[in-house]
């Protein structure tokens, strides 16, 4: 079964248009094992842009990307929280490692708070 920490690919439908969606990597950040349901937030490769728009303030890198099976360097946007069924998830990239884990779990806590 999918952990906390594991990164998937998935469909992120567009929020202006839901019949269009991207394949996109995601970190799991919850699993509620009663309902099945798995909290995840949405990667990016798109670094910031200085000066940082809106929601670059909300992009917290993935130090060892590589060691979580990305293949460039990457951001997670600690904004965009989503609850998902097991079947959403496509494919099994890799494990983010606990350090980059656990700040980007804080930073998210920081954001969403």
């Amino acid at each position: 079964m999918p952990d906390i920490r594991e990164v998937y690919r998935v469909k992120i439908f567009f929020e202006d248009d839901p019949s269009r969606f991207k394949i996109r990597p995601i970190l799991i950040i919850d699993v509620d094992s009663d309902s099945e349901l798995f909290t995840i937030t949405e990667i990016t490769s798109s670094k910031p842009k200085i000066p940082p728009t809106y929601h670059d303030r909300f992009k917290e890198p993935i130090i060892n990307w590589r060691r979580a099976g990305l293949n460039e360097p990457s951001y997670v946007k600690t904004h965009k929280i989503y609850r998902i069924e097991q079947d959403k998830l496509l494919e099994f990239v890799g494990e983010v490692p606990g350090p980059d884990f656990d700040r980007i779990l804080d930073r998210i806590v920081e954001v969403n708070s």
